[in-house]
């Protein structure tokens, strides 16, 4: 699981950030975890094979109000899955989940979360889970 607040600037709309699956950043992505077009710098290696199963998202904008899709993907040794989740938010809670594209995971292989959002403005919490079985 990831949890990480977006506090706006100084990130770019419609970049993508790349995050190590789990941890939980409470100082804000733009501060020190969260790297820029870079999938393979910043990862976990699985410890066991497994069938990723699901990615849920979630996003609540708890300050500043206006319009913001999030988007949210995952990769394998720094390649795109197919797995993604995506919402939009103006001042509310929204959650989505992709239960669709399946892929295998081996054990060693590398896995990250690619995040973009298309306005840096409103203030998200936003939380990543991913289920490998």
């Amino acid at each position: 699981m990831l949890v990480f607040d977006n506090e706006g600037p100084p990130s770019t709309a419609n970049t993508t950030y790349y995050f190590t699956p789990s941890s939980t950043v409470t100082s804000g992505y733009d501060t020190w975890t969260a790297i820029s077009n870079a999938s393979n710098a910043n990862f976990i290696t699985a410890p066991a094979s497994c069938t990723m199963k699901a990615l849920n998202l979630a996003v609540t904008n708890y300050n500043a109000s206006s319009a913001d899709t999030t988007n949210v993907a995952v990769y394998l040794n720094g390649s795109n899955t197919g797995m993604h989740a995506s919402v939009m938010t103006s001042g509310n809670s929204a959650a989505a989940s992709d239960t669709t594209h399946t892929f295998a995971v081996a054990a060693g292989q590398t896995l990250s979360i690619g995040f973009s959002e298309t306005n840096i403005n409103p203030f998200n919490k936003i939380t990543v889970e991913l289920i490998c079985q």
